[in-house]
C-alpha cells in the first residue's frame, strides 16, 4: 500500500476565528466602558477642575477600576488578534511594521488602564496637581497616542498584499482618521477624530478576522513592502 504525502500549496487559504473573536473583544469592552463605569460614577470632562478630579478617584475610585479593567481585556483582545495575524502571514516588512505600531497601541492602552486602577488606590498620599498630571497622561495614553498606533496599524494593513481587498480598504478608511487625531493636540475640535479613527480601526479589524474566517486572505502573499 503506497502512502502518499500531500503538501499544501504556499498560497493556500487557512481559516481561523480566533483573530475575528479577538476583534470582537477589543471592540466589545471598549464600548463597555461608559455604560458600566459610567453608571457607578459619570467620569469628568477633560478640562474639568483639578478639586472634581481629586473627588472623583477618592469618592468614585470603582468606577476609575472598572472603566481600567475593562480597558485592559479590551487591548487583551488586541494582543490576541495581533498575535492570530502574525501567525497567518509571513514575514515581511508591512507585518513587521504592523505588529510594532500594534504593540505600541497596546502599550499605550495597557498604560492608561493601569492608571485608572492604580490611582484611586494612591489618591491619598498624592498631592492634587500629581493627580491632575496622572490623569492627563492616562488620556493622552489612552486616547492620542493609542489612536494614533492604530491608524500605523491599519495602514500597513492596507500596504499588507496578503489580504484581501476588502480588508485593504477598510484599513485604509480607517488610518486616515485615527492618523489625523494627532492633530487634537493642537486643535480641540480635531478631538472628534479619536473616537472616530478608533471605532473604524476596530472595524478593520474585524473586517480582516473575517476574512481569515472565511478563507478569502492569502498568508503566503508577498507585501508591497515586503
Amino acid at each position: 500500500m503506497n502512502v502518499q504525502h500531500i503538501t499544501a500549496p504556499s498560497g493556500a487559504r487557512t481559516r481561523s476565528v480566533t483573530a475575528l473573536i479577538a476583534a470582537l473583544a477589543f471592540l466589545i469592552f471598549y464600548l463597555l466602558v461608559s455604560p458600566i463605569a459610567g453608571a457607578i460614577a459619570p467620569l469628568p470632562l477633560p478640562d474639568a477642575p483639578t478639586d472634581e478630579v481629586v473627588a472623583y478617584f477618592t469618592e468614585h475610585g470603582t468606577a476609575s477600576v472598572v472603566t481600567g479593567g475593562l480597558q485592559l481585556l479590551s487591548v487583551a483582545g488586541l494582543a490576541v488578534f495581533l498575535w492570530a495575524i502574525r501567525c497567518h502571514g509571513p514575514q515581511t516588512r508591512a507585518r513587521d511594521l504592523c505588529m510594532s505600531s500594534g504593540w505600541i497601541a497596546i502599550a499605550a492602552m495597557g498604560l492608561s488602564g493601569a492608571i485608572a486602577i492604580g490611582l484611586p488606590l494612591v489618591v491619598s498620599v498624592l498631592s492634587p496637581g500629581g493627580v491632575e498630571v496622572a490623569r492627563q497622561a492616562s488620556f493622552v495614553a489612552g486616547g492620542v497616542v493609542h489612536v494614533v498606533a492604530l491608524g500605523a496599524a491599519a495602514l500597513t494593513i492596507g500596504l499588507w498584499r496578503s489580504w484581501s481587498r476588502p480588508v485593504r480598504v477598510t484599513a485604509w478608511i480607517a488610518a486616515v482618521p485615527a492618523l489625523l487625531s494627532v492633530t487634537s493636540v493642537f486643535w480641540y475640535y480635531a478631538s472628534i477624530l479619536l473616537p472616530a479613527g478608533r471605532l473604524l480601526t476596530m472595524t478593520a479589524f474585524i473586517v480582516a478576522g473575517v476574512s481569515i474566517l472565511r478563507g478569502r486572505s492569502l498568508p503566503s502573499q508577498t507585501s508591497a513592502l515586503g
